[in-house]
């Protein structure tokens, strides 16, 4: 086989592996570790291997410690995983460098139980998986029942209650960021396919 075929048949077949990739549904890069910190009522610290990661539970926002109910969200959250093992099923990493994800206890899915015990609102800005309409009726309910912090006349947002500093740079930051995560999945899973085929 001559050295320009060999190239091109490397390089149909990195492509079809790339497309492959992009085709594969997220669940795919979901991990197991232990939670070893619940740093507020929506943010995690998970221990994956020999490392710590900082993840923030997708499409829900939990009040501010510092805000009514914010104490009472974090500690319902550490109720119920703290020092668990839960599944992580990553969707993207936030300016932060936070693996931004849905956590799993069991059959049980954590962000959804913050929502219907009332400790969270559904982040209308940043959830758009399919899911989120379902958690924006179980949210109504909760607020219906009274559950958690509804169980106050007027619960203030948390989005609203920080002090932001320009939410469409945020959000441009946020869409970069994750462009910024699937080029490095995407080049480390390249590097692979390379490595597979050098002679």
């Amino acid at each position: 086989m001559n050295k320009g075929k060999h190239s091109s048949r490397i390089l149909t077949l990195l492509i079809v592996h790339i497309a492959f990739l992009l085709l594969l549904p997220a669940s795919l890069l979901a991990w197991q570790g232990k939670v070893v910190k619940v740093i507020d009522g929506d943010t995690i610290e998970v221990q994956r291997k020999r490392s710590i990661e900082r993840i923030r539970l997708y499409g829900i926002d939990a009040p501010e410690k510092d805000q009514p109910f914010g104490l009472k969200a974090t500690g319902y959250l550490a109720r119920l995983i703290r020092g668990n093992q839960v599944i992580i099923d990553e969707v993207s990493k936030d300016r932060y460098g936070r693996t931004v994800a849905m956590v799993s206890l069991g059959r049980d899915n954590v962000n959804q139980l913050l929502l219907q015990g009332g400790y969270a609102w559904v982040y209308s800005n940043y959830c758009r998986k399919s899911i989120c309409k379902k958690w924006k009726h179980i949210e109504k309910e909760a607020r219906l029942s009274k559950n958690g912090l509804w169980a106050a006349s007027n619960p203030v947002p948390p989005w609203e209650w920080r002090k932001q500093g320009g939410s469409t740079t945020d959000k441009i930051l946020d869409i970069i960021q994750n462009i910024f995560w699937w080029l490095k999945k995407i080049m480390s899973y390249v590097k692979l396919v390379l490595n597979l085929f050098a002679d």
